[in-house]
């Protein structure tokens, strides 16, 4: 199973945890993280997040959560953090953080992240 990043036998939060640590990582300059890699692309990113999450079948989305683990916190503002400044039109996997889908990255999705936040 492609998926079971940790090679439990089942694809799970455990998974998910494994795939956060990769994200946003090159296979080339860190080549642990090619166990995330799962589209084979050679970088960790949106597109294996899309693999995986097919594979945990994780509930719709919750604004502001945008690795889709069911919460908004700290590993959701770091993705947002990639992904601010960036024009949606210039760099479409930045539609994840435009919140307020104006096309582009700002405080005002930071503002809508921020509410979101869970402790």
């Amino acid at each position: 199973m492609r998926a079971d990043l940790d090679g439990s036998g089942s694809v799970d939060a455990d998974d998910l945890r494994a795939f956060q640590q990769f994200f946003g990582k090159v296979v080339a300059t860190c080549p642990e993280a090619a166990v995330a890699d799962l589209n084979g692309d050679g970088v960790v990113d949106l597109k294996d997040f899309a693999l995986l999450r097919l594979a945990l079948k994780l509930p719709k989305r919750i604004q502001g959560d945008l690795n889709h683990d069911g919460k908004v916190n700290e590993h959701d503002l770091r993705i947002f953090q990639q992904f601010y400044g960036q024009l949606v039109a210039h760099c479409p996997e930045a539609k994840i953080a435009d919140l307020n889908h104006d096309g582009i990255v700002n405080h005002l999705d930071l503002g809508i992240l921020r509410k979101a936040i869970t402790p």
